[in-house]
């Protein structure tokens, strides 16, 4: 790999919250057991959707330390989930969470949930979500990730954890001339 002079490698960093809650901005199913989606251990945050879409699992507080100045490339969320059953389970929403507030993109697919854990991409190593990002949005303790499901009948939805990939570029121009300017 060829770099040049002020350049530095993407980089991309994922992490998984500190903590998770039912919020209810979206549906009216409750999710219950809310702090186990804090880590993949198959101790899962559950909802059971009898044909609605449940709350918003947030989670927020993901402990990024992302270096001041860095420019930031993309954002994925990706939750690890299942269902009690093969249809009809499915993404209500996914959206972003920057300084405590919602933001407008919905990454929400039309994937069907399985009855084993799956992982799923939401956004990717050059979407924004619509917005823009510093630094101190992503390291923020109010910065994360809030998900619903919905069903069109009975089943329980299982949330095993969900993590967020920030991919983000390090300004390398001002070292130069830091470097530069120290040495006088």
């Amino acid at each position: 790999m060829l770099l040049l002079p002020g350049t530095a490698p993407a980089v991309s960093v994922t992490k998984i919250p500190a903590t998770c809650s039912n919020v209810g901005t979206i549906g009216t199913v409750n999710w219950t057991q809310n702090s186990k989606a804090i880590k993949s251990d198959d101790s899962y945050a559950v909802a059971n959707a009898t044909g609605t879409a449940t709350k918003y699992l947030e989670c927020v507080n993901y402990g990024f330390s992302i270096p001041s100045g860095a420019i930031i490339n993309g954002i994925t969320v990706l939750v690890e989930r299942k269902s009690s059953s093969a249809t009809g389970s499915q993404d209500a929403a996914v959206r972003l969470i920057k300084g405590g507030v919602y933001g407008s993109a919905n990454r929400a697919t039309t994937s069907v949930y399985t009855t084993s854990d799956l992982t799923e991409s939401h956004g990717g190593a050059t979407d924004l979500w619509g917005d823009t990002w510093t630094a101190t949005d992503i390291n923020s303790s109010t910065f994360g990730a809030a998900f619903a499901a919905t069903k069109s009948s009975s089943s329980t939805v299982s949330v095993d954890v969900i993590s967020i990939t920030v991919d983000y570029t390090v300004d390398t121009t001002d070292r130069k001339s830091t470097r530069l300017n120290s040495s006088h």
